[in-house]
C-alpha cells in the first residue's frame, strides 16, 4: 500500500502553525476538525467523516446532541459559574441525586477524569493513614499495568514505567504498579501477581485503582473474573477498591457501570466518572464513595475554581437523562453484537483477533510493526472514517447513537484498507 497520501494544503498550513506554537498532546492522526454533530465530522476543508473515536470516550452521547446542547445554553443564560466562593442553588439536589442514583453518601466535583481518580487516591491515602493506621511515609495505592488513569504527576506514577517519565523524574515510590519488594509487574489480567504482592505487603496497602472493564483481554469473561477477584482480595485485606469509570462508564460496556459486572456484592470504595458523563458539552467528572472515606476530606483540601459550575450540573444531569431517554446502555450490547456478527467473516492474516465490550471495539493486528497500525488508521482517515491507533490494536469507540447503518459503513471502509494492506510474511 502506497504510503503517506498527500495533505491538503490547508491542512498542513494547521498542522505547521501547532508543531510551531504547541506542545505535541497525544499525537493524533493528521487531521484537522472544524465541525461536529451526532457521529459526524468535517474538517476544515469540509470534508465529512464517520466518529470512530468518540474522541476517546468523552461523547457517548454522539457530538452536541441537541437535548444536552439545549439544556447547557439554558444554562449558560441563567449562570455559568457559581463556585467555591458562593454556594450554588443546583449543587445540593444533584449531589442528592448522583449519591442516590450510584447508591454512595457523598459526592465531590472535579473537571477531568485525571483529577476525579487523583483524588480519590489522594483520599484513599487518608483512609489508609487515618482509618487503617499505616504510617504516611509507607502507604501504598496500587496501579495495575496497563490501566490508563492520566498523566498528572501522581496519577503517571500508578502506570507502566516509561522513558518519558523518567526524563521529568517524578515516579512515586508510594503510586505504583509493580511489586515494592520485587518489582514485579502487577499485570491487567494477572491475579496471582496481585496476589503475591497483597498477600505480603497487604498492611501498608491503602487502595488498589483499577479500570474493571479494559477490553484488552481476549474475552469479556476473562476480565469480568480477574476484576471480581481482586475486588475479593483486596476485602480480604482490608484495601479500599478504586473503580476508575472514566472511559468505560456512562454505559459504554453494556451496563452504566463496567464495574456492574462484578456483581452487585462487589460495589467499589470509591468510584470515579468523567468523560461522558456530562455528554461532551462541558468538562466534569465526580467522585462518589462511602462516608467512612468522604467524610475524611476537610475544608480547601480538595477542590478548583471551575468545580460546582452550574453548566456541568446541567450538562449532568441532561446527559443523564439522554443516555436513560434513549435507552444508550442496551444500544450498547446491540452494538457489539452487530460489530461481532460483522467481523466473524473476515480472514486477514494480520488480524490477531477481535474484542468488543458493548461500544468500546478493537482491532488486534500480528505479525506487523505498530507503525502499520497506524499507516492503516491514517488511510481510514482518507477514506472518511476516523480510529485511533493503539499500539496494535486498531481502537475504537462509537458513539451509542450510532445508527447500524452507519457502524456498518464505517465497518466497511475498515474493511477495504485492511484488504489493501500488506500482509507479514
Amino acid at each position: 500500500m502506497e504510503f503517506p497520501p498527500s495533505l491538503s494544503a490547508k491542512t498542513s498550513e494547521v498542522l505547521q502553525l501547532e508543531r510551531q506554537y504547541s506542545i505535541p498532546g497525544y499525537d493524533p492522526v493528521p487531521v484537522v476538525m472544524a465541525r461536529a454533530k451526532g457521529v459526524r465530522l468535517w474538517d476544515v476543508n469540509g470534508k465529512e467523516y464517520l466518529d470512530f473515536t468518540c474522541m476517546l470516550g468523552a461523547v457517548n452521547q454522539g457530538h452536541s446532541h441537541p437535548v444536552i446542547l439545549e439544556a447547557v445554553l439554558n444554562q449558560l443564560q441563567t449562570a455559568a459559574l457559581v463556585n467555591a466562593a458562593a454556594h450554588n442553588n443546583l449543587w445540593p439536589a444533584f449531589a442528592e441525586m448522583m449519591c442516590q442514583r450510584f447508591g454512595y453518601d457523598k459526592i465531590l466535583h472535579a473537571m477531568s477524569g485525571t483529577e476525579a481518580v487523583e483524588s480519590a487516591c489522594k483520599i484513599a491515602r487518608k483512609w489508609g493513614i487515618q482509618v487503617k493506621g499505616i504510617p504516611a511515609q509507607e502507604a501504598l495505592v496500587l496501579g495495575v499495568s496497563g490501566c490508563y488513569h492520566g498523566l498528572s504527576t501522581a496519577m503517571w506514577s500508578l502506570q507502566d514505567p516509561s522513558t518519558k517519565r523518567d526524563a521529568y523524574g517524578i515516579d512515586d515510590p508510594r503510586h505504583i504498579n509493580y511489586n515494592p519488594e520485587t518489582f514485579e509487574p502487577l499485570t491487567y489480567g494477572d491475579i496471582a501477581a496481585l496476589k503475591r504482592c497483597i498477600t505480603r505487603h497487604h498492611e501498608r496497602i491503602a487502595a488498589v485503582v483499577i479500570e474493571c472493564i479494559r477490553g484488552h483481554l481476549r474475552t469479556f469473561e476473562q476480565e469480568i473474573q480477574f476484576s471480581a477477584e481482586l475486588y475479593d482480595l483486596c476485602k480480604a485485606h482490608n484495601i479500599l477498591f478504586i473503580a476508575d469509570e472514566v472511559r468505560m462508564g456512562c454505559g459504554k460496556t453494556g451496563r452504566f457501570l463496567s464495574c456492574d459486572y462484578l456483581g452487585s456484592s462487589r460495589k467499589p470504595d470509591l468510584l470515579a466518572l468523567g468523560k461522558s458523563i456530562s455528554g461532551g458539552l462541558y468538562p466534569a467528572a465526580f467522585v462518589l464513595g462511602r462516608a467512612e472515606c468522604m467524610d475524611l476530606v476537610g475544608v480547601k483540601e480538595i477542590l478548583s475554581t471551575y468545580t460546582f459550575s452550574p453548566v456541568a450540573l446541567a450538562a449532568t444531569t441532561t446527559a443523564l437523562k439522554v443516555i436513560a431517554d434513549e435507552e444508550l446502555v442496551e444500544r450498547a450490547t446491540q452494538i457489539e453484537k452487530l460489530f461481532l456478527e460483522e467481523t466473524s467473516a473476515w480472514q486477514h492474516p494480520i488480524i490477531s483477533h477481535v474484542t468488543a465490550r458493548g461500544a468500546d471495539l478493537g482491532i488486534w493486528l500480528r505479525g506487523v510493526e505498530q507503525s502499520i497500525c497506524r499507516q492503516i488508521c491514517e488511510w481510514c482517515m482518507h477514506q472518511g472514517l476516523l480510529v485511533f491507533p493503539n499500539h496494535l490494536r486498531i481502537r475504537m469507540n462509537v458513539a451509542m447513537v450510532i445508527t447500524n447503518e452507519e457502524l456498518l459503513a464505517g465497518l466497511q471502509i475498515l474493511k477495504s484498507v485492511l484488504d489493501r494492506t500488506s500482509t507479514a510474511e
